[in-house]
């Protein structure tokens, strides 16, 4: 059975002020904007993921939960996966082999440079660095163990801005 594959980059976020963290950089008002605009795009699609993954910094939390709010979610369907905080390729393609095979379309919520590469390294198509914001569809015949290099099929790339009719 084929698996649908949600990568996202999480919404644009403030710039680290002081001595903030940046695992608890909040998103901008635009951010946030985008972040419901997407939502609504996925739900209007008729193809929602069944779980939502997500980084632990502030960000891509919140981008995760208003994407879970738009598409009448439960804050249940959002897993926070500390390792995906700015996860390299590896760390990224390890939790997706990992997922539970009854799942058949998954959304994660993630950081550049990695989500970005990961797209380029399951794909082999060059979709450059992901704005903030943006959606990459893949898809894939088999199970999530078996997803590798050049695995699987970009559907599409949306930036946010392309999303407001």
């Amino acid at each position: 059975m084929g698996k649908t594959l949600d990568l996202v980059r999480h919404a644009t976020a403030m710039e680290n002020y002081g001595s903030q963290k940046d695992i608890d950089r909040e998103l901008t008002a635009g951010g946030i904007r985008h972040a419901v605009i997407l939502g609504k795009y996925l739900i209007s699609t008729g193809l929602a993921p069944q779980k939502i993954l997500t980084s632990n910094a502030h960000r891509a939390k919140h981008t995760a939960m208003l994407l879970a709010d738009c598409m009448h979610y439960n804050e249940d369907a959002v897993i926070l996966n500390d390792d995906l905080y700015n996860a390299s390729i590896r760390v990224l393609l390890d939790t997706i082999n990992n997922l539970e095979d009854f799942s058949d379309h998954i959304l994660m919520v993630a950081h550049n440079p990695g989500i970005s590469y990961l797209v380029e390294y399951l794909t082999g198509e060059q979709v450059g660095s992901m704005c903030s914001g943006s959606i990459c569809r893949l898809n894939f015949n088999g199970n999530w163990a078996d997803i590798s290099q050049n695995s699987c099929s970009l559907i599409y790339y949306k930036e946010p801005e392309s999303l407001i009719s």
